[in-house]
């Protein structure tokens, strides 16, 4: 395996593994909402929010590696790349609850799955571009 694909591989596991804990977090946070009565949207809507501040700090710091002083551009692309994301997932679990009648916690633990390799993607390739 050659250097660069090897250097992926390796971010790609770090960006799992904060992505586990990131995850874990949010999705009890998420349970936690859905189970007081708050609305799957604004539970989600929730989630996002703490988990794309998770997200920056950890993955900037351990995943990439990115020593420099955060700048205002950074910030806008993580924003931007989770509202994608956060599109995406809205879509998803519609789908899933209101199309094909799936829980509301299935609906989101398989939208995750999705949600991860998109997010690993537009974080390498956008926010933290070498």
């Amino acid at each position: 395996m050659d250097h660069k694909k090897r250097d992926t591989l390796i971010q790609f596991i770090k960006f799992n593994i904060v992505g586990i804990i990131n995850t874990v977090l949010n999705y009890l946070i998420y349970s936690l909402l859905i189970y007081s009565g708050v609305g799957y949207r604004i539970s989600l809507a929730v989630d996002y929010a703490l988990g794309i501040a998770v997200s920056f700090i950890l993955n900037k710091k351990y995943t990439f590696k990115k020593d420099e002083k955060t700048n205002p551009l950074m910030v806008i692309k993580m924003i931007f790349s989770y509202v994608c994301i956060f599109f995406i997932n809205v879509f998803l679990l519609e789908f899933m609850v209101e199309k094909i009648n799936v829980d509301l916690y299935v609906g989101q633990f398989f939208s995750i799955i999705i949600i991860v390799l998109i997010s690993f993607v537009l974080q390498k390739l956008y926010v933290f571009k070498a």
